[in-house]
């Protein structure tokens, strides 16, 4: 001390810090200054650092400090991680604040827009065991801490709404002109609550802290909602981490907004400015991470009924305000329905980030400091009881924390974040994390309905991965006094990667008004004509459609309990198989033809409903990409140089193909509602005893209208092998043709008049090539192992299209994948040179 000339609370710091402090202090040009070291704030205000406030006396005058110190005890660095943590606040205060200022900088903003964070004097944060942050004194600048037990007003939450704003748009506008820079930050801040997962000590502390925090509260509904929030938050937010990491949306997050972590500054009672001070926690991920933090654990559900929807609309125009600056707008680079999605996407782990929260904000400081000395003394962190730590505090502490739980739930509830809430309204068990507020709602309202309200209703996945790509799909069962009842219901994501990636927007609206409007009235049409029942069209009966962007479902009868199932999509479909689906295309497609002639303005209505795929297919140098390299992959796979040259340029050029094929038939005379997607998994088959009795179609996402023939080529190309298609394929399109007359004939239509053998067979020749590469293209999804399809979903969530066709070149070329591609390949090349259809 006296080498240095330090005076007061510097106890705990070690040597190696007090020299990084004096070098700190010779560098301001403070040599043989008297230094007084003086502890700031109380227990409870930092948990994972020891706080100084250095007094610099010199010669020149009196500098203001503040040292953020790391502790050196062992026990304690382990328990806060502090190598991390210290690690993510040097990288932030020494290269991730500069770059965004002289983002701003270059860019002319004014010093009052500008992102306001203390000035860092110097770090060796990366200096493991000895870590220290000099910052400025922001309490020399008037800024002042507030009370932590206390709700921030309107106003404080507004400034700290701006300053998020500036500070993520800063983000994305370092993503537009360095994104190699940004991913170097993305990548060098580690997220505590992802490292925390694997820590097997604090499972066991949170499996505790939840079965203390249910045991405090006396409303059974309140003890249901909390129930395993805690426990599961850990991996809910792993889950979500790795979801947001290569997403389009995420930003560095400051990630620790609590009260403590925030200083206001006030002018005669007037809020002037506030600024964050703490950015230990900093991490990538999703910016609404850091709006739901602070609001839930710095105001009172009061402050939140009174404010929360103005809150995040302010926050949203200041973001634009702030992006607009760099010539960005914030519709682009993150739509207003995409955060409000966000924000329920992430409502769960933050309910439970928030109860954690909540056990430490409500301590007073003599029960945090015995926390923090239980930290410090434990002989190991397995050893370590956060729960009965908590246990311990007095009456007084327990009422805030059950008063705190019960406002965070009340808040909860009125704004809709927790999907938890839909399973306590409606008595929902399982599977339900990754299904939004909104669709759960829709989901009680149905099986209200029909006429099972209050029954239980359990949620589980329904398939392997690859059996289906642009829908969530759920089995429910629910149990009533008469025994169960199960539907099946497809779930839009929300995520807005997903959606552009899946077109997802435009396929739920055509299965919407397909099993809404569509099929209703083709069934309809069919019971009007006294068509036996056995020979009606089959579809899976709707019990409820939400078409509401971005919370689309679709709620349909369970075929699994109509003995209903799905055969192997690597299997080619038997001759008895295929002539059932063609039955049904054939009554399908002749229901159009009627429905042409009794009501044309109905066709026409249904006609300009359904959105054509392709044409929201934009050729985009991603999805140019794609295709080409899928054609490349093709080309190395098929080693025959005819086989090659056929394959040449057929996938490339699909998407112009296929817009040019829609162009002409869209209203052509011959033209019906397609189908548009049979393949082998839209496709389900009833046997008895082995006797195949029937099959339905259960997909109608890509529907619309065009000619017959594209059902046809689709379902046999796609569905079965070339030994199969060269025994059967004429036999086939008789028997299509036959079953055409046969229901055309209950309406006293003639197939030669309304659909010529002679035009089919025409067509059928016209649509070979598109055919073909439609064929190849989807073959590289059918052939792809259910574990590779799960990988590519993932890559789905975070990534475009860019990236996962990296990922399906690497599926397909392992030994197998290569055999079954190019086996499909070349069987599809056989089959149309067999046929004349190239």
């Amino acid at each position: 001390m006296a080498q240095y000339n330090f005076e007061g609370a510097i106890e705990g710091i070690s040597e190696q810090q007090l020299e990084f402090i004096n070098k700190v202090i010779i560098e301001q040009g403070l040599n043989d200054a008297k230094v007084q070291f003086e502890t700031v704030g109380q227990a409870g205000d930092n948990y994972s650092s020891e706080v100084r406030r250095l007094t610099v006396e010199g010669e020149n005058g009196t500098l203001n400090l503040i040292a953020k110190i790391a502790p050196t005890n062992e026990m304690a660095r382990l328990a806060t991680s502090s190598d991390i943590m210290f690690s993510n606040e040097h990288l932030m205060y020494t290269e991730v604040f500069p770059t965004f200022l002289e983002l701003q900088k270059n860019a002319d903003i004014p010093e009052s827009e500008r992102l306001r964070f203390p000035k860092c004097y110097g770090s060796n944060g990366n200096e493991s065991s000895h870590e220290v942050i000099i910052l400025e004194d922001l309490k020399t600048s008037d800024f002042v801490m507030l009370d932590r037990f206390e709700s921030l007003s309107d106003e404080c939450v507004r400034s700290m709404l701006r300053n998020f704003a500036i500070f993520h748009s800063l983000s994305h506008v370092l993503k537009q002109k360095n994104m190699e820079k940004y991913n170097h930050f993305k990548d060098s801040l580690v997220g505590m609550w992802s490292l925390m997962e694997k820590m097997d000590f604090m499972a066991a502390n949170f499996e505790k802290m939840d079965q203390t925090t249910v045991s405090l509260l006396d409303n059974k509904e309140h003890k249901d909602i909390v129930r395993n929030k805690i426990s599961t938050v850990l991996r809910m937010h792993s889950k979500q981490a790795n979801l947001d990491k290569h997403s389009k949306h995420s930003v560095l997050r400051q990630g620790d907004s609590w009260t403590n972590n925030m200083m206001f500054k006030f002018e005669e009672g007037e809020l002037k400015e506030s600024i964050m001070i703490d950015y230990q926690l900093s991490n990538h991920g999703n910016p609404t991470y850091d709006l739901l933090y602070m609001i839930f654990n710095c105001t009172d559900h009061k402050a939140r009924a009174q404010h929360f929807p103005d809150w995040i609309d302010y926050y949203h125009s200041e973001l634009d305000k702030s992006l607009s600056q760099f010539g960005l707008k914030a519709n682009f680079i993150y739509p207003r329905d995409q955060l409000d999605a966000d924000l329920k996407r992430y409502g769960n782990s933050l309910f439970g980030f928030s109860l954690i929260l909540s056990c430490m904000l409500t301590l007073k400081s003599d029960e945090a400091s015995k926390m923090k000395e239980s930290m410090k003394n434990s002989d190991n962190l397995e050893s370590m009881d956060m729960a009965e730590m908590f246990s311990a505090n007095s009456n007084e502490t327990i009422n805030l924390l059950k008063a705190k739980i019960v406002g965070l739930i009340d808040s909860y509830k009125m704004f809709g974040l927790m999907s938890h809430f839909a399973m306590a309204q409606y008595n929902f068990e399982g599977n339900i994390d990754d299904i939004n507020e909104r669709q759960l709602e829709f989901i009680g309202k149905v099986i209200e309905e029909l006429g099972f309200k209050d029954s239980k209703a359990t949620f589980e996945p329904v398939g392997k991965a690859g059996d289906n790509y642009t829908a969530n799909v759920k089995r429910i069962t629910i149990e009533h006094e008469n025994g169960t009842q199960k539907l099946i219901a497809k779930f839009a994501p929300t995520l807005e990667i997903l959606r552009s990636n899946f077109n997802t927007k435009m396929v739920f609206n055509n299965e919407h008004v397909m099993y809404t409007e569509v099929l209703p009235k083709l069934l309809q049409l069919q019971k009007d004509a006294d068509i036996p029942e056995s020979e009606q069209l089959r579809f899976a009966k709707c019990h409820g459609s939400l078409a509401e962007e971005p919370y689309e479902v679709i709620v349909l009868e369970d075929l699994g309990e109509s003995d209903f199932v799905m055969l192997d999509r690597l299997e080619s479909l038997t001759d008895e198989s295929v002539r059932s689906i063609l039955r049904n295309f054939g009554i399908y497609h002749s229901l159009s033809y009627v429905l042409k002639k009794k009501e044309p303005d109905t066709y026409d209505h249904f006609k300009n409903s359904l959105m054509e795929v392709w044409e929201n297919v934009k050729d985009t140098d991603d999805i140019m990409n794609h295709f080409n390299q899928l054609e490349n992959l093709a080309l190395m796979v098929v080693t025959d140089p005819e086989h090659q040259n056929i394959l040449r340029h057929k996938i490339s050029s699909a998407i112009s193909q296929a817009n040019k094929f829609n162009k002409f038939d869209k209203n052509n005379k011959y033209s019906v509602i397609q189908q548009g997607d049979s393949w082998t998994n839209n496709i389900l088959f009833r046997f008895e005893d082995g006797a195949l009795k029937e099959s339905v179609m259960i997909d109608y996402q890509l529907s619309r209208s065009g000619l017959p023939v594209y059902d046809l080529l689709y379902m046999i190309l796609n569905c079965t092998d070339h030994e199969t298609r060269s025994k059967h394929y004429y036999d086939w399109l008789d028997y299509y043709y036959s079953e055409l007359e046969k229901s055309l004939s209950h309406f006293g239509l003639k197939s030669n008049f309304v659909y010529p053998r002679d035009q089919l067979d025409a067509d059928l020749k016209r649509y070979g090539k598109l055919a073909f590469s439609l064929a190849v293209i989807l073959s590289s999804a059918v052939v792809i192992k259910s574990e590779d399809v799960r990988k590519l979903q993932e890559s789905l969530m975070n990534v475009g299209l860019r990236e996962v066709s990296d990922s399906i070149n690497a599926s397909i070329f392992d030994e197998e994948g290569v055999k079954r591609f190019r086996n499909r390949i070349v069987g599809l090349i056989d089959s149309l040179q067999l046929f004349g259809l190239f």
